[in-house]
């Protein structure tokens, strides 16, 4: 969804940028969790275009699966495949529907039903490289990447990118607060 637009499996995406965070633990959870923050523009289907987005993508509460590992998954594929850098590829998100039991804040399993982004790519064409450029141009620029800062998404959570895998296993681990953290790099 966009604000109150929904669009479900209707986009492919070109990811700009993708940044490993850390959320601090909340009312719904007494650990943290990994999240991935991507910064994609479409290049097809019913979203408004010519548009950089971002957004967070998690994985579920036991941290078995979900969105993220879904993304790393492909993206280890793309990887054996020749692609070092997902900004190579076309990225085509698609939601999947999961229901199950989970536990409510009192640790009493309830029915639920949720949605888990599963990835596929592709190439991208010679048509949709200057579509890219443009989109580069304006991650590359401060003053237009500040335009696009919104504190409330990123409130709860701190940049690890730069950090070792074991270093950011310890911070998912810790009980230190991530506000006393200071993040490795948050632009």
């Amino acid at each position: 969804m966009i604000g109150e637009s929904e669009y479900g499996n209707k986009m492919e995406m070109l990811i700009l940028n993708f940044s490993k965070r850390i959320q601090d633990r909340n009312m719904f959870s007494d650990k943290r969790i990994a999240q991935g923050q991507v910064w994609f523009t479409p290049i097809s289907g019913d979203v408004p275009g010519k548009i950089v987005y971002y957004t967070l993508i998690k994985n579920s509460k036991s941290g078995k699966s979900g969105s993220l590992k879904n993304f790393a998954q492909q993206l280890a594929i793309a990887q054996s495949l020749g692609y070092a850098d997902p900004r190579q590829l076309v990225w085509i998100p698609r939601f999947v529907k999961r229901s199950g039991a989970i536990p409510d804040e009192n640790g009493v399993l309830q029915s639920a039903t949720w949605f888990v982004l599963d990835w596929a790519f592709r190439e991208v064409t010679a048509e949709e490289i200057p579509h890219l450029e443009n989109c580069v141009g304006v991650m590359s620029d401060p003053s237009q990447m500040a335009l696009l800062h919104d504190p409330d998404l990123e409130a709860d959570s701190v940049c690890v990118d730069g950090l070792s895998p074991q270093q950011i296993s310890a911070l998912l681990r810790s009980s230190e607060s991530l506000a006393m953290l200071s993040p490795a790099s948050d632009e």
